[in-house]
């Protein structure tokens, strides 16, 4: 009897520890999926924290989205920042050199800075005011004035967006040896020279002092004079004296998209002055100017 007794006690003993065992691991695997399950929790949160971080650093960095958009490759071992403008590739500035001239004048010359495709947008936005007597034969006609005209719109508008980008300033100001942040923007608009002509004699000019750098993008999709006498095109020169051939430093054709920016000497101690001027020329000669300046007046 008692042996019986003894081996019911035993079978009731294994079956308790068999139970027992079970229950310890299916407690086991549940505190392992619940620990799991938070580090993913944790690992998704750091994430999206990580990336709101980012967004918050190239917002503070660029002014907000619009000024310029930052895309990110993620085959790269570190995150690089791509700027994307939506009128042209800013790299194109990026990737120039200094032009090689006698004078050590400091300018950069970047043909075709807007594709073809894309200027032909920009002219079909292009605002009819800067071609009507309204407008035209203004030497520098204000972006507000254009504005009040409510006809600065879809690609054209996107272009001023676009130079008055801290992307654009930034790329401009390395390739020229200037740190232009904190200086003040302006933006000039120019579409025609007529019915009185632009240029000759009394065009020969240095910007004003205050002006630290001077950017003109040309808007005219053909060539303004297809003779040897370039009327139109922005001449650098070597003194004040006459626009002749043996005056010209360089030439910058100015259609096409083209882009020109250079220091302005005359507030650097020491530095030859940017003179600059053009022949006389009648017809639309379409251009955005962009200046930043010690102070908000910029003349």
């Amino acid at each position: 009897m008692s042996g019986r007794l003894d081996s019911s006690s035993s079978l009731t003993s294994s079956s308790s520890k068999v139970n027992n065992y079970w229950t310890f691991t299916v407690l086991l695997v549940f505190v392992l999926f619940l620990v799991d399950g938070f580090n993913t929790k944790t690992d998704f949160n750091v994430g999206r924290y990580q990336q709101k971080k980012e967004t918050e650093v190239v917002n503070n960095e660029f002014g907000g989205i619009g000024a310029a958009n930052i895309a990110y490759d993620e085959n790269l071992s570190e995150k690089e920042e791509v700027i994307l403008l939506s009128s042209f590739d800013i790299a194109k500035i990026e990737q120039s050199d200094l032009m090689p001239n006698p004078e050590k004048l400091k300018f950069i010359v970047v043909e075709n800075l807007i594709e073809r495709e894309k200027l032909r947008e920009i002219l079909n936005d292009f605002p009819p005011a800067l071609d009507s007597t309204t407008l035209a034969n203004k030497k520098n006609v204000e972006k507000k004035d254009v504005l009040k005209t409510g006809q600065v719109k879809g690609t054209y508008a996107e272009l001023l967006k676009d130079v008055e980008s801290d992307a654009f300033r930034d790329a401009v100001g390395a390739k020229l040896g200037i740190n232009l942040k904190g200086w003040h923007n302006r933006v000039t608009l120019r579409g025609a020279c007529e019915p009185n002509p632009c240029g000759g004699m009394d065009s020969i000019h240095v910007d004003h002092k205050a002006k630290a750098v001077s950017v003109l993008i040309y808007l005219n999709e053909e060539t303004l004079d297809e003779t040897d006498y370039h009327g139109g095109d922005l001449l650098f020169l070597r003194n004040k004296k006459s626009l002749d051939d043996a005056n010209i430093v360089a030439r910058v054709p100015s259609f096409g998209g083209t882009m020109v920016a250079f220091r302005n000497y005359r507030n650097v101690k020491g530095q030859k002055e940017a003179i600059h001027g053009l022949r006389p020329f009648t017809g639309k000669r379409r251009a955005v100017q962009v200046n930043w300046c010690k102070s908000k007046t910029c003349q």
